[in-house]
């Protein structure tokens, strides 16, 4: 559980019982996500957390401002759009940079294979999972937002400002 006051609590699932506590200086801009004994948190105080589920703090990346975008864990990376720095990819175990990629606004949105695709509201962008290096680039004309099933090759649903949805299937 993370409140917006910055409590991050973690209750065991079996007796509901606390079992590790840990704080952030401020609230969330978007939700957490989790890996199978971490949770990383984009934070209104600046700053990118992962903490373990004994509440402990794995590490902290502090960014030059507040953070609103949602996070997405795939492949031992965290991406994270932070401003002034573009699209961000933090190694997940150590909270070290791998790339920045300064052009890229948008929040990514699934993995395909050894690429990751962003989504800054009007442009679909795909990158190089390794290095941040933008392959290919889509106008996205009337959608309003992109979902995926999976976060992984997963069906990519697109819904449009006319409420409809389209579902592209992965080749």
């Amino acid at each position: 559980v993370v409140s917006q006051r910055g409590d991050v609590m973690f209750f065991a699932p079996d007796n509901g019982n606390l079992v590790g506590r840990g704080m952030t200086f401020g609230g969330l801009g978007s939700n957490p996500v989790a890996s199978s004994d971490t949770v990383y948190l984009a934070s209104r105080d600046q700053s990118v957390w992962a903490f373990a589920t004994t509440g402990a703090t794995r590490w902290r990346y502090r960014t030059p401002a507040v953070l609103t975008s949602q996070p997405f864990l795939h492949a031992n990376a965290l991406y994270v759009n932070i401003p002034g720095d573009g699209l961000t990819s933090l190694n997940a175990r150590t909270g070290e940079v791998i790339w920045k990629s300064k052009d890229i606004k948008g929040d990514v949105i699934a993995a395909r294979g050894k690429n990751i695709l962003a989504f800054d509201g009007t442009t679909l962008t795909v990158l190089d999972i390794a290095r941040g290096r933008v392959l290919s680039q889509f106008g996205t004309p009337g959608i309003t937002r992109f979902i995926a099933d999976k976060p992984a090759d997963g069906n990519l649903y697109a819904i449009t400002t006319g409420n409809q949805v389209v579902k592209y299937i992965p080749q």
